[in-house]
C-alpha cells in the first residue's frame, strides 16, 4: 500500500491556494501534534490514517466545497431528518476539530451558515468511524450544542451524528423514544454522504464526461475506505457482476477480436 509522505496526498479536494479558509481549516487539523495513533510499532498522524475518524471527516467531508451551500446543506438537513429550510443559504464555513477553549470540548465538524436570520445557523456534526463506538458524552446533544461559542452565536443549531447504517438504526431507536431530549439532532451514515455528493456532482453544471468523472472519483474514494455509496456514480452499475462473480466465470465476456480501436469517425477536424 502506498504511503502518504505530504498531507496533501491524502485528499484530492486541494485548496486552491494557501490563503484560503480550507486551507486553514485542514492545517488546523494535519499540524495539530496532538493527534497521533500507534500502529505498530509506528507512530502515524491520524490526518493520513485512513482508518480514523480524522482522515475520515476531513478528506471525505472536504468535497462539499465543490458545490453551492444552499444545495448540500439542503440535501444534508433532508437525509439527516432535522428539515431547515436552506433556500436563503448563501454561503457557509466550517471548522474541523474545534476545541472550546474554556472546558476542552471538541466538536469534529461544526458547519455555520446564513440564511436562517440575524445570527448564524449551526450544524455540528459528531463523526463516528464505521464500527466506532459511540461514548456516553457522544450521546449527550448539550455536550455539543451547549459548547459555549456555539450557543453563544448560533440562532439556530442542530446536531448531526454520521455513523455507519447500523448505528444509525440505533439512533433513530432512541430519537424516537425519547423525543425531547434529541429534538434538535438527526443522522446520517456515511453511505449518504457518499450519495449526497454524487447526486450533486452528477448535476452540476459541467459537460457530462466531467460530471461522470467527478461522481466516479468521489465513488473511489468512499470506496477506499469500504464505505459503498447509498447513490452509485452512474444507474447502470447496479446491475454490473461484482468481482466475486468475475472470478467465478458468472458474467458474459466481450469478444476480444472486437476491433474497437478501427471505429473513428473521420473528417471530424
Amino acid at each position: 500500500m502506498a504511503v502518504n509522505t505530504h498531507w496533501w496526498m491524502a485528499l484530492p479536494a486541494i485548496p486552491s491556494k494557501a490563503e484560503d479558509e480550507a486551507y486553514r481549516r485542514l492545517r488546523k487539523i494535519w499540524g495539530d501534534k496532538t493527534r497521533f495513533r500507534h500502529k505498530g510499532k509506528k507512530r502515524k498522524h491520524e490526518f493520513v490514517t485512513p482508518e480514523w475518524e480524522t482522515n475520515l471527516m476531513t478528506t471525505l467531508w472536504e468535497n462539499f466545497t465543490l458545490f453551492e451551500p444552499r444545495q448540500w446543506l439542503a440535501e444534508l438537513s433532508a437525509v439527516a431528518g432535522v428539515y431547515l429550510n436552506h433556500d436563503e443559504t448563501r454561503a457557509c464555513n466550517w471548522s474541523y476539530g474545534f476545541r472550546e477553549h474554556a472546558t476542552r470540548k471538541i466538536a469534529d465538524i461544526v458547519i455555520g451558515f446564513d440564511g436562517v436570520g440575524a445570527q448564524l445557523g449551526c450544524y455540528v456534526i459528531e463523526a463516528k468511524r464505521p464500527g466506532g463506538k459511540l461514548t456516553e458524552k457522544d450521546l449527550d446533544p448539550v455536550y455539543y450544542l451547549g459548547i459555549e461559542h456555539i450557543a453563544a452565536n448560533a440562532g439556530v443549531k442542530k446536531l448531526i451524528y454520521c455513523v455507519d447504517p447500523k448505528d444509525k438504526q440505533r439512533l433513530t431507536a432512541l430519537f424516537g423514544t425519547e423525543r425531547d431530549k434529541y429534538k434538535d439532532c438527526g443522522v446520517v451514515t456515511w453511505e449518504e454522504v457518499a450519495g449526497i455528493q454524487i447526486k450533486l456532482a452528477r448535476n452540476i453544471d459541467a459537460p457530462s464526461k466531467i460530471r461522470s468523472f467527478i461522481a466516479g472519483s468521489i465513488q473511489y474514494q468512499f470506496c477506499q475506505h469500504g464505505i459503498i455509496p447509498s447513490l452509485l456514480s452512474e444507474p447502470y452499475l447496479n446491475h454490473e457482476p461484482s468481482v466475486a462473480q468475475v472470478d467465478e466465470g458468472l458474467h458474459t465476456p466481450y469478444d476480444n477480436h472486437d476491433p474497437q480501436w478501427s471505429r473513428v469517425e473521420l473528417g471530424g477536424l
